[in-house]
């Protein structure tokens, strides 16, 4: 049991790390879809995506802090919806930014 135990906690740890480097949506799915041990790179067309906020400093500075703050967060979730809703995957937040990617690791 003590094995087993100590098996768990360092899958979990390795899990971790790993979520580090890949959005935890895409770790989920090569786990739930049994792909963690074909883990490797291919050629495929992938569409990638960045956006951010227009004018983004004026806005910053018209706006009080907590203003600001709905209104990027208005933006993010939009784009996050939208982005996920399309089956996308959100690599990463940028300030107002947001990178996204599609067509990886399998396609849409």
């Amino acid at each position: 049991i003590q094995d087993m135990e100590a098996t768990a906690f360092a899958l979990e740890e390795a899990l971790l790390a790993f979520a580090k480097f890949l959005p935890r949506t895409v770790v989920r799915m090569l786990l739930r879809n049994n792909k963690m041990h074909h883990l490797g790179m291919k050629p495929a067309e992938v569409g990638i995506h960045f956006s951010d906020i227009v004018n983004f400093t004026g806005i910053a500075e018209a706006l009080s802090s907590t203003q600001l703050i709905q209104v990027v967060g208005e933006y993010l979730q939009e784009m996050s919806m939208i982005i996920i809703s399309t089956g996308g995957t959100i690599d990463k937040f940028i300030g107002d930014a947001i990178m996204s990617y599609w067509n990886a690791p399998d396609p849409v």
